[in-house]
């Protein structure tokens, strides 16, 4: 696995986390960013 690619699934995994505890629409927002790449 490339740096760059470690460094995308350590953020996916803070955000996915942040999102069970944060407001629905950055649930929402980090979704629909993540279904656009």
């Amino acid at each position: 696995m490339s740096e760059e690619a470690e460094e995308r699934r350590k953020l996916h995994f803070l955000l996915t986390h942040l999102c069970g505890i944060s407001h629905p629409a950055w649930c929402t927002f980090h979704t629909i960013r993540t279904d656009a790449a």
